[in-house]
């Protein structure tokens, strides 16, 4: 297991860690906050938006599925930190290259998917080793689900540092210039991640077989349907309702910006297996989903936002600790990892063909849509009030604090 191979100086190594989580979250917030605004606005195009995120997320499920046999022997060679080096070197210049293109390039959607599809191997290679090292974290610690929320507020005001950028950009009539900033900050986090030291173990993982270090209903909660409705239909209803760029910019950034005060009380809560804040936060989250088919000032978008991203971010702080702890007791991250991003980006492939579909047949995205977030949410719900596994074979990180 990475956690016990990792070099003693844990203190270091997680500051690093940290250091490279913010930064690295900061230019993923970046994207999921705007980046179906920014793709729209670059292409003027509903369809290519959807085509983008489309082809995006079909280049990371083959590079874990049919391709996996290619994706491991480089794994292999590199060694885990060249590999997440390598990856971040690759995001860095897709979305510089997103930034130089324009819509008069020659043949400019060509160039646009070939972007996505680079983007998806920086991906790849980069967020496997780092969301592998995040969940052993979490569940190699006596408190999975506050540490969880720790891991989860760092993120969170990565997400913050996104919306105030991601805003003043817009401010200043130059939300184009969102992508060089995410290449600059990917090209900056390369730092943190140098200064770590990390293992080489060797990797003998075969596709379908690390399916099943999850159950069927374990990949139902980890396909987080919500997440895609959250990132790319609301966007998106949003800007087909107010027909502004900028006013779709400022909704979607102060939504971003409202749920991060009560994540570490959720994660308290969970260690002490109390359910109470789940039912509450899962109720808000459902009600708000529900009431989008309602709404139709700004004013309204932005307070259902909030209400529904408060309760969706506790419902995945304590998701995470809970599968954190899974993924340590299994004593195959890698693995875990692999079976739980099969079925997220399963999940998003399907919200973004059945967008597609109804954009194509109906040339509307119609707020409707917005409520299936009520009833995607419930695996995830169910998954998180079941009680936390001890731990098993692995020492805490309480006592003797590891990373990865």
């Amino acid at each position: 297991m990475l956690a016990k191979q990792m070099n003693p100086n844990i203190k270091k190594n997680l500051f690093l860690f940290f250091s490279l989580r913010f930064f690295t979250s900061l230019s993923l917030g970046l994207y999921f906050v705007f980046g179906s605004l920014l793709i729209y606005d670059k292409s003027h195009s509903i369809t290519v938006t959807l085509l983008f995120n489309l082809v995006n997320y079909a280049g990371l499920i083959l590079l874990d599925s049919i391709c996996l046999p290619i994706t491991q022997k480089i794994i292999n060679v590199l060694g885990p930190k060249k590999c997440m080096t390598a990856g971040l070197l690759v995001l860095s210049f897709s979305y510089i290259f997103l930034f130089a293109i324009s819509p008069l390039t020659s043949h400019f959607i060509f160039w646009l998917l070939a972007i996505a599809l680079l983007n998806s191997i920086g991906s790849n290679f980069y967020w496997l080793f780092s969301n592998t090292t995040y969940y052993l974290l979490i569940g190699n610690s006596l408190r999975p689900a506050s540490f969880s929320a720790l891991l989860s507020t760092n993120s969170t005001l990565a997400g913050i540092a996104a919306v105030i950028i991601g805003l003043l950009f817009n401010y200043q009539k130059n939300i184009d210039g969102i992508f060089l900033s995410q290449g600059v900050i990917l090209a900056a986090a390369i730092i943190s991640l140098l200064l770590m030291n990390l293992p080489r173990p060797v990797y003998k993982i075969k596709f379908p077989d690390y399916l099943k270090k999850l159950s069927f209903f374990e990949h139902l909660a980890a396909m987080e349907l919500n997440h895609e409705l959250a990132t790319t239909a609301l966007p998106l209803v949003i800007l087909l309702s107010f027909q502004s760029i900028s006013k779709s910019f400022v909704i979607n950034g102060i939504v971003a910006a409202g749920t991060i005060f009560i994540i570490n009380i959720a994660g308290y809560l969970k260690d002490k297996n109390s359910n109470a804040l789940i039912y509450v936060s899962s109720i808000i989250s459902m009600v708000g989903w529900l009431l989008y088919a309602f709404i139709h000032t700004a004013a309204s978008f932005i307070v259902i936002g909030i209400l529904v991203g408060f309760g969706y971010q506790i419902v995945s702080t304590i998701f995470d600790g809970r599968l954190g702890r899974q993924f340590s007791n299994s004593g195959r991250g890698l693995e875990m990892q692999l079976s739980f991003n099969f079925s997220q980006i399963l999940g998003r492939i399907i919200i973004i063909l059945m967008l597609l579909f109804i954009y194509l047949l109906t040339h509307n995205i119609s707020q409707m849509i917005l409520i299936s977030g009520a009833v995607f949410l419930l695996p995830k719900i169910i998954y998180d009030l079941r009680s936390i596994d001890s731990p098993k074979g692995a020492e805490s990180l309480d006592k003797k604090p590891i990373i990865s």
